[in-house]
């Protein structure tokens, strides 16, 4: 058996891969849930667009990348800026 890693920034890089996992936010980042990327090989960049199964997983891993992954870490600051 052959394990490939592949770690990107890019969500639809991400779909190269038949599982991805998610990271949370911050210095101490884990891993996120395991998402199921089930959509038939080859997978034609341009044309997975219109793949309605493509935008559903999409959807789900950006759900996930600015819901409870992004709230684990992300804290608010308030900054004051002064107009002359």
């Amino acid at each position: 058996m052959i394990i490939r890693l592949l770690i990107t920034n890019d969500v639809d890089e991400a779909f190269c891969s038949r599982i991805d996992h998610p990271f949370e936010r911050g210095p101490n980042a884990t891993l996120g849930p395991s998402i199921n990327i089930d959509i038939p090989r080859p997978r034609d960049r341009k044309a997975i667009n219109h793949v309605p199964r493509y935008k559903s997983v999409r959807r789900e891993v950006i759900d996930y990348l600015l819901g409870s992954g992004a709230r684990k870490h992300t804290t608010v600051t308030e900054t004051s800026a002064s107009r002359d």
